[in-house]
C-alpha cells in the first residue's frame, strides 16, 4: 500500500491572489481551504475584526500585515473580503472559533453603505 492511498491532498496554491475572492466560486474554495490557527483566531478577534468594523467607534488606522513569502496573507485577506460579501461562507469555514468571530463581527454591514450594499450580502 502507498502513501498516496491512505491520503488525499488537494493541490496547494503557490500564490494567492486578493482578486480570486471576487468570483463566489473561488471565494468558496479559499474560504474552505484556510486554516487557521490559536493565534490567528486571537489575533483576528482582538485586532484585525475591530479595526475593520465601521458601526463602533475605534481607532481605525491602518493595518499592516507582515509575513514570510507563502505564509498566508493573502490568503487571510482573500477569506475576510469573502466573508464580508457573502456572510453565508461562513459555513465552510474549518475553524468553528474563527466562523463565530467572522460571522457574529461583520466587519461591513449594509447599514455603512446604505442603498450601494448588494442586498444578499445583508447581516
Amino acid at each position: 500500500m502507498l502513501y498516496r492511498d491512505l491520503v488525499n491532498f488537494e493541490p496547494v496554491d503557490i500564490v494567492v491572489q486578493l482578486r480570486q475572492a471576487e468570483q463566489h466560486g473561488e471565494a468558496k474554495r479559499l474560504v474552505s481551504t484556510y486554516v487557521a490557527s490559536t493565534r490567528m483566531a486571537e489575533v483576528l478577534r482582538d485586532v484585525i475584526v475591530p479595526h475593520l468594523r465601521f458601526d463602533q467607534p475605534y481607532d481605525h488606522k491602518g493595518l499592516f500585515i507582515i509575513g514570510n513569502y507563502g505564509s498566508g496573507k493573502s490568503h487571510l485577506m482573500s477569506v475576510i473580503s469573502a466573508v464580508a460579501q457573502w456572510p453565508e461562507l461562513c459555513g465552510q469555514l474549518r475553524s468553528p472559533e474563527v466562523t463565530s468571530i467572522l460571522a457574529n463581527s461583520r466587519p461591513v454591514s449594509c447599514s455603512t453603505y446604505g442603498s450601494r450594499c448588494n442586498q444578499d450580502a445583508a447581516p
